[in-house]
């Protein structure tokens, strides 16, 4: 087993500038975390993806749900306690999903999941490659965790370039937060295998909580060989969730889910797009990018709901451009950089 550090190699390669990732994963199980965005599902405002990180050989879609749905938007008599509402989308929790709207019906009893995960509780996110259009996917990232309890509360995630009608796969397993080697299949049960690698555990995160962004999973597909799509081809991703409370507002969250691949979307019409080298990242108050030397570039920053929060100019014939980041709000953006038929983006993280 080897311990991963993107350091300052990965700067000279010009790949994106991250701390220290993992300790004992393998490289086949490390899911590729410096490679360009195909999709983005902030889940703040709404269930859309963001039209300003999307390839435009990706359609866009919205999630669907198996025996989840959203928060009812209401406060929740549970037992003693009345609860605060949960909305449906929020930036502070992302989607809030149960079996029932009020956060309840995990338990057997009430003909939920209980607290092992299966394939009839889930939610469902697509990609599809635009006609003409070839994309290979290697991994899914997502923050996640349940609200007010982790009794049994577990993740699985499997995909399928069928619908789930004649395919079916889990993920290779990955990185969680903290840097530790995680999961994401399903365990054995009385009548079926285990598939794939155990499943995730989610943690409990409580109203005024500081940790609600620091549940973040990055989950390779198909080990270091990645999903092939061409146009008009779909890979269907699903997020399985178990959990044992009887209790009510026990809701499942999710958000800033995004899609990335080592290899570009091509067409004839599409522009190259790249990973967006940027450090330090968490930034503060300077950000210094590595773009290619153009005589007009500019440098775009949006939020998770697509709004652009700032704009600059690239500095002409540079291999690198600084801007000032400290009046941004503390939170996670998306940068851009543009120049002629070159595009590149990453994710930024403002402390």
């Amino acid at each position: 087993m080897k311990t991963l550090v993107l350091s300052q190699l990965a700067r000279k390669a010009g790949l994106a500038c991250a701390a220290v990732l993992a300790a004992g994963l393998s490289t086949e199980a490390l899911a590729q975390t410096t490679t360009p965005v195909y999709k983005f599902w902030p889940l703040r405002v709404s269930g859309s993806d963001s039209a300003n990180v999307r390839s435009a050989n990706v359609t866009a879609s919205t999630p669907t749900f198996k025996r989840l749905v959203l928060s009812n938007n209401q406060p929740v008599v549970d037992g003693s306690n009345t609860r605060p509402a949960v909305p449906q989308y929020s930036s502070r929790y992302g989607m809030a999903i149960a079996p029932t709207a009020e956060g309840g019906g995990w338990g057997t009893s009430a003909g939920g999941p209980g607290g092992t995960v299966n394939r009839k509780y889930y939610t469902q996110f697509t990609v599809t490659a635009a006609a003409g259009a070839t994309a290979r996917i290697d991994s899914v990232i997502a923050t996640s965790q349940f609200i007010l309890t982790a009794s049994q509360t577990y993740l699985a995630v499997a995909y399928s370039k069928s619908g789930f009608v004649s395919d079916s796969a889990v993920v290779t397993g990955g990185i969680g937060p903290g840097g530790s080697a995680v999961g994401g299949g399903f365990p054995a049960t009385q009548t079926l295998p285990a598939d794939g690698p155990a499943p995730i555990s989610l943690s409990q995160v409580n109203a005024g909580s500081n940790n609600i962004n620091q549940n973040r999973y990055r989950l390779a597909l198909n080990g270091t060989n990645g999903v092939i799509l061409t146009g008009g081809q779909t890979l269907t991703l699903r997020f399985y969730f178990s959990c044992s409370s009887t209790g009510l507002a026990r809701y499942a969250v999710l958000k800033d889910v995004l899609v990335k691949s080592l290899q570009t979307v091509t067409s004839n019409k599409a522009a190259k797009v790249t990973e967006l080298a940027m450090f330090p990242n968490p930034a503060q108050n300077q950000l210094q990018i590595n773009h290619a030397p153009a005589r007009e570039g500019r440098i775009n920053v949006y939020s998770t709901t697509g709004q652009k929060v700032a704009s600059f100019t690239a500095q002409p014939n540079a291999p690198q451009t600084t801007v000032p980041v400290a009046d941004l709000a503390s939170g996670i953006y998306m940068v851009e950089y543009t120049a002629g038929n070159t595009r590149a983006v990453s994710r930024l993280v403002k402390q």
